[in-house]
């Protein structure tokens, strides 16, 4: 049996799981969790970075924004675990929040 050198050994492991990373089923809310995370503290640094004495309307509105986008990516991140039911369960309170908090500032 030939030797094997530690390179050899490194370059296959990298191709494994390099391969394993582009074949693995990826869950659709990962993506969405990705996207809301992004979302979030993009919002937020963008209503940190710009002038408040010029844009105060637009501060609030992205500040309001990163918050929703982080409740959502929260909301979607503790619902990947978990079964349809609970997920519905779950998403179901989320929908009841945003009712209560729109429902909130209207009156």
């Amino acid at each position: 049996m030939p030797a094997v050198s530690p390179v050899q050994i490194q370059r296959f492991w990298i191709r494994q799981i390099i391969s394993f990373c582009f074949t693995a089923p990826c869950s659709p809310l990962i993506s969405w969790l990705a996207l809301a995370i992004s979302l979030a503290f993009a919002a937020l640094f963008v209503a940190t970075s710009i002038d408040a004495s010029r844009f105060v309307v637009l501060i609030h509105v992205l500040e309001h924004l990163s918050v929703f986008f982080a409740a959502t990516a929260f909301f979607i991140a503790i619902s990947i675990p978990f079964p349809m039911y609970i997920k519905c369960v779950s998403w179901t309170v989320y929908v009841i929040s945003l009712l209560a908090i729109s429902v909130c500032h209207l009156y």
